[in-house]
């Protein structure tokens, strides 16, 4: 008999390899899925943490930045209440203790504002040639003082091979170098040493500490140039040394740890230097001390363009400092001058009372000043009041100055007004949405009196400037009289207005008026003030110059001349002409004509 036994890939062996088999590919498959499902909610979980701790840093910043906007007008008094009590008679050293500290309040304040300006990506670079060794030499002098009152021994070092003109930005050097001292005599104990230092690339700098921790901005520059801040204070162990740049961390000490501070200098430095395109290094040893090297590109070249400032800004920049140092001086100057006895009004919009009361008194020597408490209370006194110059805070409840500013350069009546604002915000969109609403000039508190008196006459002084030019240029443009769009909106309509109706005699005012949608007061007032002439003058003073146009340009009898530009007596005009010109029209067509 045949027995027919079933194929091998049909024994029960074969069935419990094919089970096995399933088996073990849906297990796999399973497991597969579920690592794939692990990983993702891992990353989820990962990037929500991210989420929330970047919402938390973000809250601490905007609380910060909120509290450091408060803190700047409280500081603005202090600091401008010590100027009055050291005119009057404070002592040196009391004020240097008050000022001092008020200052030191105030870099802390400046310090979380530039931290958040950096981390929202909206600082830029200004970069300019300077003296490397001056600058960090006039930074290092404000410490001497203190070093002494400290008995630290403290030193100076410059490396004099360094370029006398290097590419950098002032603002950056000035914040990094402030930030590192700071912090050296933060934790450094009574008896210690410090020292600052520059370095040219070639004379290396070799730490005696072991631990060490590095960033470097741009890895392919060569060319740089190096500060130096050394220190025996409390050292940074090895652990710890790569978190001191970190925000919001402090070294841990048990007997420094009153220090005032934010928790973000060095932080701030290393953002300011990755921004500059450089590299900072630590050393440190715990109870040994530390050592922080910063190094700048000492290269123009790597820079962008849109980096470096322009000439006109860098004399800018130095005409201001020019300014802050002989304020005083020119302000003495300015009050023994002989008051006019029509004194300028300046209407002040300032919430806080007691710095709008500061304000006022340190202006109303020179200016009648009238205070409003909101930007409301002032736009009903701008209506009301014939005011020269406005000056007003932003933050302030019912209308804020930036309204308050568009307001005043939107309508014709008002326009001509130059305006200032005074601010605790100095962020750059801040800056840019004052100028934008039509701001004359933008002051960060604290506010330099002496700095502000000398830039409201400065103001006052460029209108008379203009004013003075266009009566003595015979041919200059009246738009040049306006410095906004809708002061020369307005003298365009306004002599367009009597160019139509120049060859009239009579020129009706109230008409003028009419045509232009203003009332007879404002107009005049709006005349008056860009032109420094009345309405009539004004008029008189356009027929003449057109008269002495058409005499140049044009072969015409001055019978023909007059009767062009609404002039009928003969004598009138030839008088008139005169006082305008300095010579009469005929002498004034023998001597242009004949230059033709």
């Amino acid at each position: 008999t045949v027995i027919r036994k079933p194929a091998p890939w049909f024994s029960l062996p074969a069935y419990i390899f094919y089970f096995l088999l399933l088996a073990g590919g849906v297990y796999f498959i399973f497991r597969y899925v579920n690592d794939k499902e692990k990983l993702k909610m891992q990353l989820y979980l990962e990037n929500v943490e991210k989420d929330k701790k970047e919402q938390i840093h973000n809250a601490q910043l905007r609380f910060f930045t909120n509290i450091s906007h408060d803190f700047r007008t409280p500081l603005s008094l202090i600091i401008a209440a010590l100027e009055r009590l050291r005119q009057d008679g404070l002592k040196e050293y009391y004020y240097r203790i008050l000022n001092g500290n008020a200052q030191r309040l105030l870099n802390l304040v400046n310090e979380l504002m530039d931290f958040r300006t950096i981390q929202n990506g909206k600082m830029k670079l200004e970069l300019q040639p300077l003296n490397i060794n001056e600058e960090v030499k006039e930074i290092a002098a404000d410490f001497i003082d203190y070093a002494q009152q400290r008995e630290i021994k403290f030193d100076i070092h410059l490396d004099h091979r360094i370029s006398s003109e290097i590419y950098i930005d002032k603002s950056i050097i000035e914040k990094v170098v402030m930030n590192l001292l700071n912090n050296a005599f933060k934790y450094t104990r009574v008896g210690g040493y410090i020292t600052i230092e520059t370095r040219s690339a070639d004379n290396e700098f070799v730490s005696k500490h072991e631990n060490s921790y590095s960033i470097t901005g741009n890895s392919g520059v060569s060319k740089m140039f190096y500060v130096i801040v050394s220190d025996t204070g409390v050292g940074i162990s090895k652990e710890s040394i790569a978190s001191v740049f970190e925000r919001f961390y402090k070294v841990n000490t048990v007997n420094m740890d009153s220090h005032l501070g934010t928790g973000i200098g060095l932080a701030l430095v290393k953002s300011l230097v990755l921004l500059h395109k450089g590299n900072i290094s630590i050393f440190s040893e715990r109870e040994k001390g530390t050592d922080m090297i910063v190094g700048f590109p000492a290269d123009k070249n790597i820079f962008d363009e849109s980096d470096f400032l322009k000439t006109q800004e860098i004399e800018q920049n130095n005409n201001v400092e020019t300014d802050n140092d002989t304020a005083s001086l020119d302000i003495d100057n300015l009050e023994e001058k002989v008051l006019l006895p029509d004194r300028k009004k300046i209407l002040l919009a300032e919430d806080n009372e007691d710095l709008r009361m500061l304000i006022a008194e340190a202006l109303s020597r020179e200016y009648e000043v009238i205070q409003a408490a909101d930007g409301l209370e002032a736009s009903i006194l701008i209506k009301s009041k014939d005011v020269d110059l406005i000056i007003s805070d932003i933050m302030m409840p019912h209308k804020d100055g930036v309204a308050l500013c568009s307001e005043v350069k939107s309508d014709i009546n008002t326009s001509h007004i130059p305006f200032i604002l005074l601010t605790a915000k100095t962020s750059l969109e801040s800056k840019i949405e004052g100028v934008d609403s039509g701001a004359d000039m933008y002051f960060e508190k604290p506010i330099d009196f002496n700095y502000l008196k000398l830039s409201i006459q400065n103001i006052f002084k460029h209108q008379q400037d203009l004013k003075e030019y266009y009566a003595k240029n015979y041919f200059a443009d009246s738009s040049e009289l306006s410095s906004n769009e809708e002061d020369n909106k307005f003298l365009r309509n306004f002599i367009g207005f009597i160019e139509e109706h120049i060859d009239e005699s009579e020129m009706d005012v109230g008409l003028i008026a009419s045509q232009l949608s203003m009332s007879r007061s404002k107009l005049y007032t709006k005349v008056k003030k860009l032109t420094g002439r009345s309405i009539v003058e004004f008029v008189l003073s356009y027929r003449l110059r057109k008269a002495a146009k058409l005499i140049i340009e044009e072969n015409m009898s001055m019978k023909e001349i007059m009767l062009q530009i609404g002039i009928e007596s003969q004598p009138y005009f030839t008088n008139s002409f005169k006082k305008e010109f300095g010579e009469t029209p005929t002498s004034f067509a023998s001597k242009y004509r004949k230059k033709k």
